[in-house]
């Protein structure tokens, strides 16, 4: 990928998130998301009472993509190697089952998991505690626009939660692309040398 087009990305997307959060401090209400589309909230209730297995799936994936790109960002890597990954993979798949038994005890696993993994593999033991930071920041940052508490969900729906937590996950793909960007600058400096 293109390292201005990847420079690009990243400035734009927070200069729109840094202007939302203004907006959202400024009083503004066009964050708050109201529907009244009946098909949109049948399918949500239809996912959250009778989905079955669905709503685990949708959980499942969203847990799994965000982690993952947060621990090979924090890992300072663009990807990780097969053994990595399937190795992180079963990690994952055993602190979200974790969540079914314990949510208190999942959350610190899940701190462990954020902060261990990322210093292995980048054998730099501050790696996986600047990722565990930034990964704070980015629900922080994302509550504060919604205008929502820490103590409160902001939904008990499985697709509104998901939709109102979009800007969380672009803030972890900025921080990925911002690695990366770092990584193909320090091979640039490398192949110059």
């Amino acid at each position: 990928m293109n390292k201005r087009v990847i420079k690009t990305a990243i400035i734009i997307s927070w200069c729109l998130l840094i202007a939302c959060v203004v907006m959202k401090l400024c009083g503004s209400k066009v964050f708050e998301i109201a529907t009244e589309n009946n098909r949109f909230m049948q399918i949500c209730n239809w996912l959250d009472n009778e989905g079955g297995v669905t709503k685990y799936i949708i959980g499942f994936l969203m847990y799994y993509i965000s982690t993952l790109f947060i621990i090979t960002a924090s890992s300072l890597r663009s990807r990780l190697t097969i053994k990595q990954w399937i190795v992180v993979s079963i990690i994952m798949i055993a602190v979200w089952a974790v969540k079914f038994w314990n949510t208190t005890a999942a959350s610190i696993v899940e701190a462990l998991e954020l902060i261990i993994i990322p210093a292995i593999i980048s054998k730099k033991w501050w790696t996986g505690f600047v990722g565990t930071i930034f990964n704070i920041l980015f629900q922080v940052l994302s509550l504060v626009i919604k205008g929502a508490t820490l103590a409160a969900p902001i939904s008990e729906n499985t697709l509104i939660s998901l939709c109102i937590s979009l800007d969380y996950y672009i803030m972890i793909a900025l921080y990925y692309m911002y690695v990366r960007l770092i990584i193909i600058k320090k091979k640039q400096k490398e192949v110059t040398q």
